[in-house]
């Protein structure tokens, strides 16, 4: 379930179409079809609107420099975009309304194999006796609806996907271990929004706002004294980002891109649930609140054939995520990348920052691109 022919051991080649897809314009119509990234969101390393896709962690842990482009995991989907007449809502200009359908082409997060020292998903104990309940051949679908008021530009959005993260329910029967449970991908519903509204000159500031709520959130219930159950909980994610171009070197060189973003994680009734994927311990109830900072500088140089970046993310509960990264284009195709990952800080729980230490890196990268 989900494997997209991943390879099970370093004898074996395999490969795939990651994309696949046709575009059709039929006058203020616009669809796409096939094995396509959704992206609804577009926030520095966090995913408040960008859910549609699973992630693919199964060949590196860190995100990319192009953040999520090449670990989204394309789905099979229908998308369809109707551009409004601007009669129709005199007052409201760029009206649209957009949807997409996953017919059926279900997938969860894909992690590295079992033992892994990549894989944040712990493997469940020996006590469990584990099915998997995908959720292939069912359907999710979105829409949203867009429009711009002066310089206000947003979007209302609701979503219908199943977890990408999957949560062991107890089936039974009661009694001593080993327990029976399933490996489930409960459904959610989340409802959305974002905003942009971009400040002329002399301010020059682009502010972007992203926010859900998801009523039905599923996390592993902290207090099942069994093989495990999934509690449901209420979930809001919302993140303020501010844009501006400063030049900081004498021209000609291009202004300097400085991005600052606050994003917060709330959850109800917190103590009741822990998180996923740390490990099967009751101690991993989470916070009530998750709060994080991320501050980025891009800078070009040399008619922008060489782009310098510093990515800096600190979550204030007192862990750090540094990412350096130098990039040189040759030509029309070619481009050489080497990037730096430098995580640490004092909070060690599963899945923070601090807990990763051990997988700073530096990494390079050649592409050709046609």
């Amino acid at each position: 379930y989900g494997t997209y022919m991943r390879a099970n051991d370093d004898d074996d080649f395999a490969a795939e179409m990651w994309e696949l897809y046709a575009d059709l314009s039929l006058g203020n119509l616009w669809l796409r079809l096939g094995k396509q990234q959704i992206v609804w969101g577009e926030m520095i390393s966090a995913r408040i609107m960008d859910i549609i896709n699973p992630l693919d962690w199964s060949w590196h842990f860190q995100f990319e420099p192009e953040e999520f482009e090449n670990i989204r995991v394309p789905q099979w989907s229908i998308r369809a975009m109707y551009n409004v007449e601007q009669m129709v809502v005199p007052w409201l200009k760029d009206l649209y309304i957009e949807g997409f359908l996953n017919p059926g082409d279900i997938s969860p997060r894909i992690y590295p194999e079992p033992g892994s020292p990549f894989n944040l998903k712990p493997t469940p104990p020996p006590i469990y006796n584990t099915t998997e309940k995908d959720r292939r051949g069912d359907e999710e679908f979105g829409f949203r609806i867009g429009g711009r008021v002066g310089q206000f530009f947003g979007t209302l959005n609701y979503l219908h996907l199943y977890s990408k993260t999957g949560y062991l329910e107890d089936i039974g029967p009661p009694g001593p271990p080993p327990f029976n449970v399933e490996n489930r991908y409960p459904l959610t519903n989340v409802y959305g929004l974002t905003l942009n509204y971009a400040f002329d000159a002399p301010i020059n500031l682009t502010v972007t706002i992203e926010g859900t709520y998801t009523p039905d959130q599923p996390y592993a219930d902290a207090l099942a004294a069994d093989g495990g159950h999934i509690r449901e909980a209420d979930t809001w994610k919302h993140a303020i980002r501010f844009d501006r171009k400063t030049f900081v070197f004498p021209r000609p060189t291009d202004a300097m891109m400085i991005q600052f973003q606050y994003s917060q994680t709330v959850v109800d009734n917190h103590d009741k649930v822990k998180s996923t994927p740390a490990p099967y311990s009751k101690d991993n109830r989470i916070d009530s609140t998750k709060d994080i900072i991320a501050l980025l500088f891009s800078q070009n140089f040399w008619h922008n054939n060489i782009a310098t970046s510093l990515k800096l993310i600190y979550d204030l509960d007192g862990c750090e995520y540094i990412v350096p990264g130098f990039k040189y284009r040759y030509g029309d195709y070619w481009y050489f990348d080497v990037y730096g990952v430098i995580l640490g800080g004092s909070e060690k729980r599963p899945g923070s920052f601090g807990s990763l230490d051990w997988a700073d890196e530096v990494f390079g990268r050649i592409t050709f691109q046609f």
